[in-house]
């Protein structure tokens, strides 16, 4: 019996003839699908199988590169989207969707996949979004997944004239101490972008709450109300596992809106003594600090070292906000190694750029600023354990608790030294001294007009306490002997006319000395 050659028409030279064929072709005597019957049924019949499951268009070229497409092969993972069927997330900002989103995170592989959200949805979540099943003492069985806004969010309308366009929303419902989204590792491989996170100002709200994962990041995020807008932590060493730091993520474009919320902090960086947060980028950074007077940090960079924050850049603030905390206070070794590239610590509200919290310890090493951004008038910080490099000065500091050698060496300060000796009488022509860290020097010059009862004792009173006892060279202008002046253990020096005498009137001393400060 003879067939029908190529059911379909496939391989035929001519194209024609194969459409034709294809419409009343008969096969051992039973008609075949013509073509609009077959593509309605592949439609139907995809559309059965794969439910929410998107497959990119392959790339153009032959069989020898399409598959080293790096954006087709990336895109052919499992994407789903929270608002279909069978999640049918409302986001309608109060119906709670948590367990609708969950469940769509849940139906993907173990090797992940992308959970879409539509643009300008809201959803509202009374308890936690979870990426990853990791525990203190388990890793976690899933990674790879991402959640992905399709739109871009804005800084929500900040910048007077600007659209607000805030993109996928998600609304914190819960309270307490919970969070919007939780990377729950130990775990490697994870993504949130384009999402707009509000914690509604819950006391103890986290927007994003990273535990022990690796290698993930995030994208054009934007984090308003939240008491810890991405706080990043770890848990302690166990098994097999010998690194639960989180470590290497990366996070590109995000804002961060500090509420009024005493001891909030746009961004927490922190572990313990096992395991820390190390190694991460971010890249930039807008932190809006509330201007309302209430004690804030924008970063707060704890049991964190080697980690690189580019182009950050603060504003609002008021008088009791930092821009940038340094908290010494879980590790006195850390936080250490942290390089700031292009930072604007600056507020308006005039609270402070940079400031340590607790005292670093001995062996802890400098964190740096390369270079400061100096248009909106930020200076270099002088506290310990901060190297800071500014067009006109630097601070190099060895770690530790020293504050570090400024070069150029700071301005000349004015002091009263008060000169005394018995009923004498003094001219002061010059008094004045800089201070580098715990590094004192100091330069005075001053006359006996009137002598009294003053004989040979003469005292007077330096600008700080010295830690060291030492003596100040120097010489008497009038006999032209040095005069034999000492300090040590309080702020008052004392000296005499260093040839065996009484003072005379018209002595002139000049003095100088260098000293460690307490």
């Amino acid at each position: 019996m003879k067939r029908s050659a190529n059911v379909l028409g496939i391989g035929k030279s001519n194209s024609s003839h194969r459409l034709r064929e294809c419409h009343s072709t008969r096969y051992h005597g039973h008609r075949v699908l013509g073509w609009d019957a077959f593509f309605a049924f592949f439609l139907l019949t995809s559309a059965a199988f794969a439910q929410n499951v998107t497959v990119p268009t392959r790339p153009a070229g032959d069989n020898s590169n399409a598959a080293a497409s790096t954006a087709f092969v990336q895109g052919a993972l499992p994407s789903i989207l929270v608002t279909a069927q069978p999640f049918n997330a409302k986001c309608d900002g109060s119906t709670d969707d948590a367990a609708a989103i969950n469940s769509a995170i849940g139906s993907l592989p173990t090797g992940g996949g992308v959970v879409l959200f539509p643009p300008g949805v809201n959803c509202k979540v009374n308890s936690t979004i979870n990426i990853g099943n990791g525990t203190s003492s388990l890793a976690s069985t899933r990674q790879g997944v991402i959640l992905r806004g399709i739109g871009n969010p804005n800084t929500a309308p900040i910048f007077p004239g600007f659209l607000a366009t805030t993109g996928p929303k998600i609304t914190w419902g819960g309270s307490g101490a919970g969070g919007i989204i939780s990377i729950n590792g130990p775990l490697q491989g994870w993504a949130v972008e384009n999402l707009y996170l509000d914690c509604a100002s819950v006391a103890a709200s986290v927007g994003l709450n990273i535990v022990s994962a690796q290698n993930g990041e995030t994208r054009n995020l934007t984090h308003v109300n939240c008491f810890r807008g991405r706080l990043s932590s770890t848990v302690p060493v166990f098994g097999a596992f010998t690194n639960t730091n989180s470590q290497h993520n990366k996070f590109y474009s995000t804002t961060v809106q500090v509420p009024a919320i005493a001891g909030a902090s746009g961004i927490l960086s922190t572990g313990g003594a096992t395991a820390d947060t190390d190694f991460e980028t971010w890249v930039g950074t807008d932190v809006f600090l509330p201007i309302s007077v209430i004690s804030v940090c924008g970063y707060t960079l704890q049991a964190t070292e080697s980690s690189t924050l580019i182009n950050s850049h603060f504003y609002g603030g008021n008088a009791s906000a930092v821009s940038v905390c340094l908290d010494y206070s879980v590790l006195s070794s850390w936080p250490a190694s942290i390089t700031f590239s292009g930072i604007d610590p600056f507020q308006s509200g005039g609270g402070t750029q940079f400031a340590n919290v607790g005292t670093p310890g001995a062996g802890a090493k400098p964190n740096y600023i390369l270079p400061l951004g100096e248009t909106n008038s930020a200076t270099c910080p002088n506290i310990a354990n901060l190297a800071c490099f500014q067009s006109n000065r630097m601070f190099f500091n060895p770690g530790g608790n020293n504050v570090g050698k400024e070069f150029p060496p700071p301005a000349w300060t004015t002091f009263t030294p008060t000169p005394t000796c018995g009923t004498a009488t003094f001219t002061v022509t010059a008094s004045k001294f800089y201070a580098i860290g715990k590094t004192t020097t100091i330069t005075m010059d001053f006359q006996i007009t009137a002598l009294g009862t003053c004989t040979s004792l003469l005292t007077f009173t330096l600008p700080n306490t010295p830690n060291t006892n030492g003596g100040f060279a120097g010489n008497n202008s009038n006999n032209g002997a040095s005069p034999a002046c000492r300090f040590g253990g309080s702020a008052t020096a004392s000296c005499n006319n260093g040839l065996s005498s009484n003072f005379a009137v018209n002595d002139r001393l000049f003095l100088t000395a260098t000293y460690e400060n307490q």
